[in-house]
């Protein structure tokens, strides 16, 4: 159980270490398994459907704040009046310092009757898909600012996309951005590769000289020494060993 637990956290280590990559399902499906491969050595890939982002061609919006109100308020202070009133006339000992009191207690219960303004706006994008067809989402904030038109976003919550590259992501873009750079290139890899070819390609004539009697011990690059003449040594850059 430990040893399952230890290679579960090895696994989620390795996971958090790469970056996330969002990429669209459609290109992802018409690139090859090797690059595929390339790409998830270097990223956490997370496909996106194409119904799942868009971009937005064109927004309208509306106020649907709603005032506040106060006759709970007015109602109550009405009734603790009058009810104050009748009862102090009729007693004899009415007082208007008592009066107001009665009035704002009544104004303070009748208020949780009321309600307070709220702000809300309602957003209607007209948002293209990956897919090329439009759709219509709703959205509403407290808030009346909304997302300008051109912006990348997710559907259906209608959230900026990080990734504003998304929305326009080919296969040719998405190759030139991750895959040409995550696959090594061969030449680069082993630089003393032509050096090598060239070098193996010459000792089948290095042994014979019927131009010189003085021979050397040349060496070239990693191969192995081979007796030539001092002038051919030089000619494919070898090294003459002292004997």
């Amino acid at each position: 159980m430990r040893y399952i637990f230890l290679l579960a956290s090895l696994f989620c280590a390795a996971a958090a270490a790469q970056p996330a990559l969002k990429v669209s399902e459609a290109v992802w499906q018409r690139i090859s398994v090797d690059e595929r491969a390339a790409i998830q050595q270097r990223y956490l890939v997370e496909t996106v459907g194409s119904e799942s982002f868009g971009i937005i061609i064109d927004n309208q919006g509306a106020d649907r704040s709603t005032p506040g109100t106060n006759s709970g308020a007015l109602l109550g202070e009405s009734i603790a009046s009058a009810s104050y009133i009748d009862k102090a006339l009729g007693n004899g000992n009415y007082s208007a310092k008592n009066h107001l009191g009665v009035m704002l207690l009544g104004g303070l219960l009748g208020a949780a009757l009321d309600s307070k303004p709220q702000s809300q706006y309602q957003f209607r994008y007209a948002i293209r898909l990956g897919t090329g067809g439009v759709v219509y989402q709703d959205t509403f904030s407290s808030e009346p600012f909304r997302h300008p038109v051109g912006v990348c976003v997710f559907l259906p919550s209608v959230s900026i996309a990080p990734e504003q590259h998304l929305c326009t992501q080919t296969v040719e873009s998405f190759r030139g951005a991750h895959i040409q750079n995550a696959q090594p290139d061969p030449t680069s890899s082993h630089p003393s590769a032509s050096v090598t070819s060239t070098a193996r390609s010459i000792p089948s004539d290095l042994g014979s000289n019927s131009e010189s009697t003085e021979f050397v011990y040349c060496k070239v690059s990693t191969l192995a020494p081979v007796k030539t003449s001092p002038e051919k040594c030089k000619i494919i850059n070898g090294v003459i060993l002292n004997d």
